[in-house]
């Protein structure tokens, strides 16, 4: 089941074992993108007291939480599968256009399925309130 491991197209990052995620080069530029997005375009607008590296160190913080979120989404997919005793990668491949999750083997009962589906977007509100309730 370790088919995402062995592909070698879209991996950045070296492969070792027991590394749960592979990302996409395209990924890894769109986290560049969007630090430099945060950093000159939204945290003027949000904060326009913080200058210089202090407003970098702001827009890297947002940048971090986004991956983060992304991940635990990912891995909470993942781990509401096996769960569930329904098949699921040995590896995430995170990338920006999303997991093909039509390429995972079939869950064992279509509630399974919905219930892998629903997890992934529920980790990511509990980060989002626990992030809104930071702010």
């Amino acid at each position: 089941m370790d088919w995402l491991a062995t592909s070698r197209a879209g991996r950045i990052l070296p492969r070792r074992p027991g590394q749960p995620f592979a990302f996409e080069p395209i990924s890894v530029l769109a986290l560049v993108a969007g630090l430099w997005f945060a950093a000159t375009l939204y945290m003027p607008v949000v904060a326009p007291a913080l200058t210089g590296s202090v407003r970098w160190l702001a827009a890297l913080l947002i940048v971090l939480l986004a991956a983060l979120s992304v991940l635990a989404h990912g891995f909470a997919h993942v781990a509401a599968a096996r769960w569930l005793g329904s098949p699921a990668p040995a590896r995430l491949r995170i990338s920006l256009l999303g997991d093909a999750a039509q390429v995972w083997p079939r869950a064992a009962s279509n509630r399974d399925g919905a219930l892998a589906a629903l997890i992934g977007p529920c980790a990511s509100l509990l980060l989002a309130g626990a992030r809104a309730g930071v702010w």
